[in-house]
């Protein structure tokens, strides 16, 4: 519901404050659910397909992503607007003020021209095509607003429910989701064992008080920090190896690369990305994560490598830049785009998932930042090929770190992959457990 009623506050503003504050509420809300999403997936999945099911996660982003690209499309019209070249004043429509002194600071292939009354210093005219923002804040509020019936028939996290003393709960919430006939034992003797710190706990005969008990959560994070480390070097080397860089230049290597609507060809890069999400939703219990991460970061080094060698050489040929815009963005979502969501809702214990979690997104989301707001920048310290080749040493880090330390926990339960961690021997479990 705030998700909705965010975007419908960005549709109706009328001036810059309402639109940035609506827009900081729908981020608030995606934030949520990018912690929220995969957790869930991961405890309600049964073992054998929840690497795919926890790989729609990024499958269901990179479909919104080309989606909203489709919708830019079919809402874009021919716009115009008067601005003052040399005094920095831009009004269209008397809603918006700002530091725009040429059309390129507005749409990156817009064109001016002088009117009749002026000069190249003073009042010109922009023309471009530019996509009916207001239509895809309401398209945005639609879908939200689906989603929200869509979740109402959904049931609580059987683990969650468990972790919080509530058997009987979680035992139809279980059952829901199998099936009427299935047999859920084994998984609750599972989610019984999931906390427990040896083998000497009972844990079959807990109370429902005893099963509801946590460790503090200083303590379960420092037991946890394994994982800790794992998951928050996935999350920032997924953001350092330079995607938000490659969509940054997206337009730029469209246009060098002789696509004349650089907005036809996003909506490609867009259906390449969602593809190559669906492929790897498949491979994911088939290959395992570790593989396709292996593969991913290995391809990410070799196009971030020519893409450097791209810019070195003068930017040509520009077939090389298409190539390697192309490539890199299918390698990145076969692996290291849903990969790191996928491993960050396995490897937490229940007892920190949420905050495990919560840490890893966050360290996403600050890496996000930092290489959107740093990029520019760095690329006038380094250059562009400096900067694609200091992407393609992370990627080459990011590999190594695959090969040498990061889990594969295709095929493995929740408490099998706690074990693994923790150097314990994993323990095979018993089939039933009294009520």
């Amino acid at each position: 519901v705030p998700f909705a009623a965010s975007w419908f506050w960005m549709a109706l503003s009328e001036d810059v404050l309402n639109i940035t504050l609506g827009r900081f509420f729908t981020g608030v809300c995606s934030g949520t659910f990018t912690v929220t999403v995969p957790i869930y997936i991961a405890e309600i999945s049964p073992v054998a397909i929840r690497g795919t099911l926890g790989a729609l996660t990024q499958l269901m982003v990179t479909f919104g992503i080309f989606m909203t690209a489709v919708l830019g499309l079919v809402f874009e019209t021919k716009q115009k607007t008067t601005l003052k070249c040399g005094g920095g004043e831009f009004s269209w429509d008397d809603e918006y003020d700002g530091d725009i002194t040429s059309c390129q600071d507005i749409v990156s292939d817009w064109t001016c021209t002088v009117s009749e009354d002026g000069d190249s210093t003073t009042l010109g005219v922009c023309e471009g095509d530019m996509s009916s923002w207001r239509n895809l804040a309401y398209a945005g509020a639609v879908g939200c607003a689906a989603l929200f019936i869509l979740m109402l028939g959904m049931p609580e996290s059987p683990a969650f429910l468990h972790a919080n003393g509530h058997l009987d709960a979680a035992r139809k919430a279980l059952q829901r989701l199998r099936g009427a006939g299935a047999d859920v034992e084994g998984e609750l003797v599972a989610l019984a064992n999931a906390g427990a710190e040896n083998e000497d706990v009972d844990e079959f005969n807990m109370s429902d008080k005893e099963a509801g008990e946590k460790k503090p959560l200083l303590t379960a994070l420092w037991e946890s920090r394994k994982a800790v480390m794992i998951g928050f070097t996935l999350m920032i080397g997924q953001q350092l190896a330079g995607i938000n860089a490659v969509m940054f230049y997206c337009s730029s290597i469209l246009s060098m690369a002789g696509m004349s609507n650089q907005n036809l060809g996003t909506v490609i890069v867009f259906a390449v990305q969602f593809v190559m999400t669906g492929v790897a939703c498949m491979l994911m219990d088939r290959l395992g994560r570790k593989m396709l991460m292996i593969i991913s970061t290995s391809g990410m080094t070799v196009f971030c490598l020519t893409l450097s060698f791209f810019f070195f050489n003068d930017k040509e040929p520009s077939a090389l830049a298409l190539i390697s815009l192309i490539g890199y963005i299918a390698f990145f979502s076969l692996g290291f785009g849903p990969v790191p969501y996928l491993v960050m809702s396995e490897l937490f214990p229940l007892e920190v998932r949420e905050t495990g979690c919560s840490i890893a997104m966050l360290t996403n989301w600050m890496g996000a930042f930092m290489v959107t707001e740093c990029f520019a920048s760095l690329v006038l310290a380094i250059s562009a090929q400096g900067a694609f080749l200091l992407f393609a040493v992370i990627c080459a880090l990011s590999l190594a770190f695959v090969v040498f330390i990061m889990p594969e926990t295709k095929g493995k339960s929740l408490e099998q992959i706690q074990d693994e961690l923790h150097g314990r021997t994993h323990v095979p479990l018993r089939t039933s457990m009294s009520a």
